[in-house]
Parts: C-alpha cells; sequence; structure tokens
C-alpha cells in the first residue's frame, strides 16, 4: 500500500481498497504467535549453532504465562494476532489511538498511557498504520522505556522503525532480539548490517502475504460486489493513512 500512497499523482478521488483477504489476519496472527515463540525460544541463536555445529546448551527461557506481550495497534489484525497470543498463554496487554475491547486483553489508550504501556511489555509487537504520529516510533526513546532484554517484533511498517537504533539497542542489550518483516527500504539491501546480526530475525515482509488464488477470487469477489452495487469494502482513508 505504502508503495502506491507515496505518489504524488495519486488521485484522491479514486477509491483505493486494500488487498485485505479473509485469510490475512489468520495468517499475520500465526506469524506473529511464531515471531513471538521465536523469540523466547531462542531460535536465532539456535540456527547459528546448528550452522556452527555447536551443541551447547543455554539457560532455559521464561514460560509463556509468565511473558506479557505489548501489541501496538488493536486493529483487526492486531486483536487476532492478540488472541491467539493470548490462546498460547501469553498475557497480552494492547496500546491503540482509541479505545479497543480485546477480549482477555487488557488496553492502554492514547500517548498519555503508552510508557505504562512499554514498561510492561516484555515482548513488544508493533502493528500500527503508517501515520505522521506513528512513524519512526520505534527508536531509542521507547526502546529505553522497555524492560531491559525486551524483544521487538514489527509486523507494521519499514517506516515505523529507525534501524539503526533497532541495532544499537541490540548491541547494548536493552533489546534481546528482534523479528523484522517490513523496511524502510524494500528489498533490504544486501549489505545492510542487519542480515547478519546475531539476534536479529529478517524477512522478506510476508507476514500476512496471501496465497495467488487467495488474491485472485478476493478481487473477483470486489469486482462482483462492486458491479452489484455494493459499497466497496476495506478501502484506505487518505486522510488517516491506512
Amino acid at each position: 500500500m505504502d508503495l502506491i500512497t507515496c505518489d504524488p499523482d495519486l488521485p484522491k478521488d479514486v477509491p483505493l481498497m486494500r488487498m485485505a483477504t479473509e485469510g490475512a489476519a489468520q495468517r499475520l496472527g500465526e506469524f506473529v504467535c511464531w515471531s513471538v515463540l521465536s523469540l523466547l525460544r531462542g531460535a536465532r541463536r539456535i540456527a547459528l549453532q546448528q550452522v556452527a555445529r555447536d551443541f551447547t546448551y543455554f539457560d532455559g527461557q521464561s514460560l509463556a504465562t509468565e511473558t506479557t506481550v505489548g501489541v501496538m495497534g488493536l486493529g483487526h489484525m492486531g486483536a487476532q494476532a492478540a488472541m491467539m497470543l493470548r490462546g498460547l498463554g501469553f498475557r497480552v496487554i494492547g496500546w491503540s489511538r482509541s479505545a479497543k475491547s480485546v477480549p482477555g486483553v487488557e488496553g492502554f489508550v492514547g500517548a498519555e498511557a503508552r510508557d505504562a504501556f512499554l514498561a510492561r511489555s516484555n515482548i513488544l509487537v508493533c502493528l500500527l498504520p503508517s501515520t505522521p504520529e506513528t512513524n519512526g516510533i520505534l527508536a531509542k526513546p521507547l526502546f529505553d522505556a522497555l524492560p531491559q532484554g525486551a524483544g521487538l517484533v514489527n509486523v507494521g511498517r519499514g517506516a515505523h522503525q529507525k534501524i539503526d537504533d533497532i541495532i544499537a539497542a541490540l548491541d547494548s542489550g536493552q533489546l534481546s532480539g528482534a523479528v523484522l518483516d517490513v523496511f524502510e527500504t524494500e528489498p533490504l539491501p544486501a549489505d545492510h548490517l542487519i542480515w547478519t546480526h546475531p539476534k536479529a530475525i529478517v524477512t522478506p515482509h510476508l507476514a500476512s502475504l496471501p496465497t495467488r488464488r487467495e488474491r485472485a477470487e478476493h478481487v473477483a469477489r470486489a469486482i462482483a460486489a462492486h458491479e452489484r452495487g455494493e459499497a466497496l469494502r476495506n478501502l484506505y482513508d487518505h486522510d488517516r493513512g491506512y
């Protein structure tokens, strides 16, 4: 979506429909669960030890029931991810611009509640939309508000993160690990330091990527609905930025 909306010549009066397939929220929720469990269980370290043929034990990690996951952004996708994490036993809290009600998830609303939310987040998941207020939010001031050794998952937008701040936080131990699925420049340059960072897992923007069949069926249903005179769903709001 960002690659389209960044075009200054994009006409604002032409409806722009998001590729929100029926399975997108489920796919993203599964990816978030995998990411959080990967951070909790040291998946990056295990992968590096396998490459090195190193059978060294390391200390066990906390249980899901002892771990609080903070989800930033409780829209449809965020709410689905939060509920799936709850199903795995994680304690889940959420932060959003406006009040949201997600069963079993304690909500924090607005800028004034952000630091209290961050202070309790052992693993932070970013699912925010891209807006002037959220761009650049994943930076040193936010990381410093997290518990020492917190984990980070970004499946929101590449513009949310300041990658140099993430690397610095990983190096200092303020962040114990990160799973990054989105980047400000995509494809991620082959010589970027984050590719080989021992505490980072890099994935190529596929957290909620549907199959070609799903995409084709989604477009076909949308065209059919439009031809029947029905209102289009999942429209992009130019003013809100999502």
